[in-house]
């Protein structure tokens, strides 16, 4: 499919399209004054026309015919494409915002034709745009990717200038994820795209499951290892509850106050005397060994040594010097003897500790049993009874409920695992897939390199690699001629240019014996490029327009056309430029007015 021309029926240039190159050029008439702009007079609104009467569906408000709905909604565009058939189809759509989803086309083998006089004869009108894109998709009858809408590879071969910041990911697919163009890269590059979007449709199971796995564990506080405390605690919950059951059954008045006071007689009172008992003696034990550690050494050697001196009698050393082994071995015992006392005491405070819970906890129990006895309507007993009962029953169903959150969050998780492992065992396939270096993508490569070394003198890299989820990621850099190593000078918004345009070229050719796009539109390719790089593009597009049967347009400023430098060079012909807009006046723009 190439451009054949583009025309309205109001105050527009028609601008026919020729084979091999195109330049829509803008032409600066005079370059002091500064009140004009020879950057606003419709070059790259020429695109987005082209790509609105290539079907596209407005959905915001930045298309001119959204922004200019006042002055455009009168006009009625006419695109005229050359099919790989060598038929002509002639495509009719409106400015007007009420209307421009209703399409008409036309059939025919001349080119050049001008349908815009009312009463001309259409093979279809009034097709909705839905309708409209799946009959252009028949009339165009690509073989490449032919079950994939036109409309997903258009944008490459219609290059805006926001689509030169990336060579593969357009500024339209930024918007989405990875699922919504890779796949559709992956394929045009000559793999197969089955396994990548089975992949990214697993990826997104997994990732609904794994929120669904999140919501049931934080909504119903459960979690999947949690089976069989449940279970357990479901079945000491139905004991209580036949417990409980048969006892209301059975309930007799009489005999219910009976057991209370035995409980409370025989075993309370029981249990509480006897802990009494212990709390007594261990008090009594433990102040003893507290007594018992605060004592001091009673005998000290100083002290007799002062006696003797105040009554003046002669203490022999020998005498001494037993005494002082005396007092260390006195000391030492002491210090063994508090050691075994303290931990004693440890061990005493721990068990005062305890028997002092439980007392608190049987005292609640004796106060709980005297208020049953002292209740003079045994029917509110009976009552509570029941109460019990059911608040047993309902712990019950809630278990249940909970053990039933878990089995199904056993369930999914089993699952998320059977997806977590057929999403590893595609990331293999994929690998494989891409190891088999099909003869397309072998091609492409081979141009894209090619393509680069004649603009540039650069070797440059296309290639694929996985990522840390396995899926895959799309390089093409410039390659330092002696290393592996990628350079910074494929980041530069200039060569970034000449990247995308070589990737989108190395397509055409890769498929130019093929029904697919026989053409490419690059807009403001030239800005900021150096002129013998320039020269460089021209002679390569040039010859490969001639060699593969390619139709290659550009919009560029006057002054950015690359000038005759070189002698084997003559710059761009009269017959290569298709349009020439100006700022001299209203005449010179597109639309033959300034918005």
């Amino acid at each position: 499919m190439k451009l054949s021309q583009i025309y309205a029926n109001l105050p527009f240039d028609r601008v026919q399209f020729r084979d091999g190159l195109n330049v829509v050029a803008a032409r600066v008439t005079n370059k002091g004054d500064m009140g004009k702009d020879s950057h606003n007079l419709g070059k790259s609104t020429l695109l987005s026309v082209i790509d609105y009467m290539l079907l596209k569906q407005l959905t915001k408000d930045n298309h001119i015919f959204a922004l200019q709905q006042d002055k455009l909604r009168d006009y009625i565009f006419y695109l005229e494409i050359e099919l790989n058939s060598g038929w002509f189809l002639t495509i009719r759509r409106s400015a007007d915002k009420a209307t421009n989803t209703k399409i008409a086309f036309r059939k025919h083998q001349e080119q050049y034709q001008d349908f815009s006089a009312e009463g001309s004869g259409w093979d279809h009108e009034e097709i909705s745009l839905k309708e409209a894109k799946n009959f252009l998709n028949q009339q165009l009858e690509f073989t490449i990717l032919p079950n994939i809408d036109y409309r997903k590879s258009l944008t490459y071969f219609l290059r805006g200038q926001s689509d030169y910041q990336d060579v593969f990911q357009l500024e339209k697919f930024k918007r989405g994820k990875d699922k919504d163009w890779k796949p559709f890269i992956f394929e045009l590059l000559g793999f197969h795209s089955d396994l990548l979007k089975k992949k990214y449709e697993l990826a997104v199971i997994q990732e609904e499951q794994q929120k669904t796995i999140e919501g049931i564990e934080r909504n119903f506080s459960v979690n999947a290892n949690d089976v069989d405390k449940i279970r357990g605690a479901i079945e000491l919950k139905e004991q209580q509850y036949e417990a409980l059951d048969r006892f209301v059954s059975n309930f007799k008045f009489y005999e219910e106050e009976k057991e209370l006071n035995r409980n409370l007689i025989e075993n309370l009172e029981a249990r509480i005397s006897s802990l009494n008992t212990n709390r007594y003696n261990l008090s009594y034990e433990l102040d003893k060994v507290t007594t018992s550690i605060r004592q001091h050494r009673s005998f000290d050697v100083k002290k007799m040594k002062k006696i003797f001196d105040e009554v003046q009698i002669f203490l022999p050393e020998n005498l001494v010097k037993s005494y002082e082994e005396l007092e260390e071995f006195n000391i030492s015992i002491t210090n063994e003897r508090n050691k075994h006392l303290r931990e004693r005491k440890k061990q005493l405070q721990e068990q005062l500790q305890s028997i002092e819970k439980e007392l608190e906890e049987l005292d609640q129990k004796r106060s709980d049993y005297l208020s049953a006895l002292q209740d003079k309507d045994s029917f509110q007993k009976y009552k509570r009874y029941q109460r019990e009962l059911t608040e047993v029953s309902n712990e019950i169903v809630r278990l249940q409920e909970k053990l039933q959150n878990v089995d199904t969050l056993s369930v999914m998780q089993d699952k998320m695992l059977e997806v977590e492992h057929e999403i590893k065992d595609l990331g293999s396939k994929i690998l494989k897939e891409i190891d088999t270096q099909s003869a397309t993508y072998q091609a492409i490569r081979k141009s894209f390199g090619s393509i680069i070394k004649e603009i540039l003198n650069a070797h440059a890299l296309l290639y694929i690699e996985p990522n840390t989820k396995d899926n895959v990621t799309f390089h093409a850099d410039i390659q330092d001629d002696k290393e592996t190593e990628i350079t910074a000078a494929g980041r530069g918004n200039s060569y970034k240019k000449f990247l995308c345009a070589a990737f989108d070229i190395s397509i055409l050719v890769a498929y130019s014996s093929s029904s697919f796009y026989r053409f490419a539109y690059h807009d403001g390719i030239f800005e900021g490029v150096d002129n013998r790089k320039k020269i460089n593009f021209i002679n390569l597009i040039r010859k490969y327009c001639q060699q593969y049967n390619l139709q290659y347009i550009i919009t560029a400023i006057e002054d950015d056309l690359p000038r005759s430098e070189v002698d084997d060079f003559e710059g761009v012909s009269e017959a290569e430029i298709v349009l020439t807009l100006h700022d001299a006046d209203e005449s010179g723009t597109l639309f033959k007015q300034i918005f």
